[in-house]
């Protein structure tokens, strides 16, 4: 995660990326990538609680 603020804006900026990796059951790698203005931490993690409920997990 990074907050920061918009260098053209002057705004409060987030970015929040999390990688999935390939497990032994065969699940493929892929990248979450939530950014901008108007993304906060809270709803960072409601997206990561999200994906875990459904079964993956992030690292």
């Amino acid at each position: 995660m990074t907050v920061g603020t918009d260098d053209q804006t002057g705004e409060p900026t987030f970015l929040g990326r999390a990688t999935f990796h390939l497990t032994a059951d065969g699940r493929k790698a892929f990248t979450v990538r939530y950014e901008g203005a108007g993304a906060t931490e809270e709803r960072w993690w409601q997206i990561l609680a999200s994906l875990d409920a459904a079964g993956l997990t992030s690292s």
